[in-house]
């Protein structure tokens, strides 16, 4: 009889499991190669965020200024009546379409001053919507058209850069504007391809329309690097800042025209590269406007841009800065706090915006809504696009040449100031003349106005006071500074005759009339201000020298009818 085969279990113990130090690794999965090679996909989620709430913050505050000075302006009492501007469109387009679509104004349906205060609190309200992220598509184009409505019937006191410059940043705003009522940061609906290149060919034609400008402007001094010797003191409003930079040594100024022109010529094409070199584009694009900001006040313009330039930093980027700034704070319980504020990272706080189940308009949509949204965005894109283009290329080449179907979108466009060309400080004014109203009663005493903003008392420091924009004086210091024809005339002509008869609006836009009651007679006396050396300012304490030019900028205006230009009183003062 045999012996029984013994099993391995009866002959020798049972191996121990391997350790996971002598574990064999799995082979490798094999996984699809677009997961693993590409490069994650860049993300403006935080960039789109900041850009609308800065959007929201340059329409506020051009609403809060206008405020006090809408009625004054265009007011049915005021110095360039809107019912009048839209009068003479009626007549010249004849129809209501085109009425409209030549002077495109909420101030068609009632140009006094409810119509006026609609328009004021209405933009006001809407800008509130956008700084709260409600709605914020319709809330940025309720602030574009509400801000329009202004623009489009002011004539002189909307002929400003900055005023198409916040028109076309909201209609860029409802492009990249994530859709829904509360959308948070809107991880679901990220700005399109499309869209990102919108917003940075609008940041490229501001840098480079301006900086060609220079270049090739008949004023020669920005190629000779002499453009900022005498520009603080003979900008439209300096502050104090400018007035210590305008004592620096030349070759500094030079300097910074130099690099003024760098920065807008030779830095724009990185706008539209890869990310690393997006930032060599934003950090001096962000200095060279923040230098513009300290110098001088020139409204909401230079927050414009740089709101703008955010879109050349991705969420990425500013994830890293967060971070650094929490390593900063873990050392430091004054870092720790600003941290706190601003939260972990971007992509953390827009992950935790997107997690609460409240109600938000950012989540799906039946596919025919969506597919109209992007066919929406899509031609009022390229719209955008060709009419920017043009506009631009307006600026150094004669357009009007081209045939009428292809100039139709730009005529058309023209009125909403949405798609403009930029040529920013262009042409520089090496002088500071200044328009002086005095008015003369019977005692043939010439005694002077005195304006809000301008220079008048010498001692007075040049102060801040962007964002507000005070247009009357902006346009008194254009009618002094720069020739224009007629043109230059009718604001400082029509301004003279409502304060001359005492219109409340009116004088709400200066700072004292001469007396309480009207003169007999009315005149622009030009005065020449400057910069004192900072030795004479140790003496005196003046910021400001004074010399008139003994010149009249008009011939003097009789108030009453009844005077006649022959007895208008001597130089007596």
């Amino acid at each position: 009889m045999s012996e029984p085969v013994p099993t391995p279990d009866a002959t020798r113990p049972s191996p121990e499991p391997p350790s996971p130090t002598d574990a064999t690794p799995p082979p490798p999965t094999r996984t699809d190669p677009t997961t693993t090679t590409d490069p994650p996909a860049e993300s403006f989620l935080l960039a789109r965020w900041l850009f609308l709430r800065l959007v929201a913050v340059g329409f506020a505050a051009s609403f809060l200024s206008l405020a006090g000075q809408i009625d004054g302006l265009i007011g049915p009492r005021g110095i360039l009546p809107a019912r009048d501007r839209l009068a003479a469109i009626a007549q010249a387009e004849g129809g209501p379409l085109a009425s409209f679509l030549a002077g495109p104004s909420l101030l068609w349906l009632d140009a006094g001053p409810v119509g006026l205060g609609v328009i004021v609190w209405g933009g006001l309200a809407a800008a509130g919507l956008l700084l709260a992220n409600l709605w914020p598509r319709a809330s940025v184009l309720a602030c574009w058209a509400f801000f329009l409505s202004f623009v489009a019937v002011a004539g002189d006191f909307s002929a400003f850069q900055s005023d198409g410059l916040l028109l076309e940043m909201a209609l860029v705003g409802a492009l990249v504007a994530p859709p829904g009522l509360r959308p948070g940061f809107g991880r679901d609906t990220p700005p399109s391809r499309l869209a990102l290149l919108v917003v940075r060919w609008l940041l490229i034609r501001l840098m480079l329309g301006p900086g060609l400008s220079k270049l090739l402007s008949a004023d020669g001094s920005w190629r000779t690097l002499t453009a900022l010797h005498d520009y603080y003191e003979n900008a439209p409003f300096p502050t104090w800042v400018g007035w210590w930079v305008s004592h620096l040594p030349g070759p500094v100024h030079s300097l910074a025209c130099l690099f003024t022109l760098v920065v807008e010529v030779a830095l724009a094409p990185l706008v539209l590269l890869g990310r690393r070199l997006r930032l060599v584009a934003f950090f001096p694009w962000v200095a060279l406007q923040l230098g513009i900001a300290l110098t001088g006040s020139y409204s909401f313009l230079n927050g414009s841009a740089i709101a703008i330039a955010l879109f050349c930093v991705d969420d990425a980027r500013f994830e890293g800065w967060v971070a650094s700034l929490r390593c900063r704070a873990a050392s430091s319980p004054r870092w720790r706090r600003i941290a706190d504020r601003f939260g972990a990272s971007p992509a953390a706080t827009a992950s935790a915006a997107e997690a609460p189940a409240a109600p938000s308009g950012g989540g799906a949509r039946p596919g025919a809504v969506a597919g109209a949204r992007r066919v929406w965005a899509g031609v009022a894109g390229g719209v955008l696009l060709y009419v920017s283009t043009l506009e631009m290329l307006g600026l150094f080449f004669a357009i009007d040449d081209l045939p009428a179907p292809l100039r139709a979108p730009v005529e058309t466009a023209a009125p909403f100031r949405s798609a403009n060309g930029y040529s920013l400080f262009a042409a520089m004014t090496h002088d500071r003349p200044q328009l002086e109203l005095e008015e003369a009663g019977p005692d043939e005493v010439w005694r002077p106005y005195r304006w809000r903003w301008q220079p008048q008392a010498l001692d007075a420091r040049p102060s801040f006071m962007a964002p507000h924009l005070p247009r009357l004086d902006w346009n008194l210091w254009f009618a002094a500074s720069i020739p224009g024809g007629p043109r230059r005339w009718q604001v400082p002509v029509a301004a003279a005759r409502r304060l001359a008869r005492r219109e409340p609006a009116a004088l709400a836009l200066v700072a004292a009339p001469p007396t309480p009651e009207p003169g007999e007679w009315i005149r622009f006396q030009l005065v020449r201000y400057r910069f004192t050396t900072i030795e004479e300012w140790w003496e005196t304490g003046r910021y400001w020298e004074r010399e008139p030019l003994g010149e009249d900028w008009a011939p003097p205006m009789a108030i009453t009818a009844s005077k006649r230009p022959s007895e208008s009183p001597g130089e007596r003062r």
